[in-house]
């Protein structure tokens, strides 16, 4: 609702003038940058993705250019969060990322790989699959603590116990087989924030990453946000982004609960509006009630959703 009570109204022309400026396809932005902070993240499982979506937002935009953000400046990081889902960050929202989406899918993943490290026989027991995990996680991170940024291969070459086998998959299916358990122990390791993505490995379209401590790459503090001031953060971005959109909307995007994305709702002050058909909870209180016709770029109530 706005400053009078009244339930903000949005129509789907409204909602489409605001997402062509805000994702920077009407107004193109001047950095890869800035055009990455508008979107809030970017896809990056494909490698590709990236430059692609910087390029539809940035004019003259080179893979140089991207990959300076990300390998020299790392003004931009690779981070799993959201869904198990690599995402290109703004460096600035990594703590949120890491003490909520990230934290999220790191405990999955701990639990999948103590899954996976049981059934096989590496260690027997939950205490003892515990062990192993803390045990093969600080070889790593004494082994990329000299910041030097190795591959996957690289790091298990070093690390020997990295080179136990696990079974993936029913036998049946051509994308199943038996693997290095390395590959979970990194992919762990980078979601809990503890490791990152360094500078690519091969050709710019393809995936191929090169492993070193969080810490190291980005010489700063590392502290995750607290859980719900993390949610809050991502939610408060994903609004100014994409809103006004419904409640599971983010729900899908976070690859959380409702009752996170309520309280995360709560947290950033998000207040009722509608659209065709639909309720709606997220406008700030305190801007003007819908866009401008004649002015599509006009920033009103940036913090906006449908439920």
């Amino acid at each position: 609702m706005g400053n009078d009570g009244e339930v903000l109204h949005f129509s789907d022309d409204d909602r489409r003038r605001r997402l062509a400026v805000r994702h920077a396809l009407a107004r193109r932005l001047p950095t890869v940058e800035a055009a990455t902070g508008a979107m809030t993240v970017l896809h990056a499982t494909e490698a590709a993705t990236v430059h692609l979506s910087l390029l539809a937002r940035v004019d003259g935009v080179a893979v140089a250019d991207v990959d300076r953000a990300l390998y020299d400046d790392r003004t931009l990081v690779k981070q799993l969060a959201m869904r198990r889902t690599l995402f290109v960050f703004p460096r600035d929202l990594l703590p949120a990322a890491w003490g909520s989406a990230s934290a999220r899918v790191a405990a999955q993943q701990r639990a999948q790989l103590a899954k996976n490290v049981a059934s096989v026989g590496i260690a027997d027991g939950p205490e003892a699959v515990a062990a192993w995990i803390d045990d093969a996680a600080a070889a790593v991170l004494s082994l990329l603590a000299d910041g030097v940024p190795r591959t996957t291969r690289e790091v298990r070459d070093l690390v020997p116990v990295l080179e136990d086998r696990i079974s993936v998959g029913n036998p049946e299916k051509k994308w199943s087989g038996n693997f290095p358990v390395g590959s979970w122990v990194m992919i762990m390791l980078g979601a809990e924030g503890r490791v990152v993505r360094a500078a690519n490995g091969g050709h710019w379209r393809l995936n191929k990453p090169t492993w070193t401590a969080t810490a190291s790459w980005l010489d700063a503090d590392t502290t995750a946000l607290p859980e719900a001031d993390g949610y809050a953060e991502l939610v408060r971005r994903w609004l100014a982004t994409f809103g006004p959109g419904t409640e599971n909307d983010i729900v899908w995007w976070l690859g959380a609960t409702k009752t996170i994305v309520r309280r995360a709702l709560a947290d950033v002050g998000a207040v009722e509006s509608a659209s065709t058909g639909e309720r709606q909870v997220g406008c700030c209180p305190t801007t003007p009630s819908r866009p401008s016709p004649s002015n599509p770029g006009r920033r009103s109530c940036p913090r906006s959703i449908r439920r």
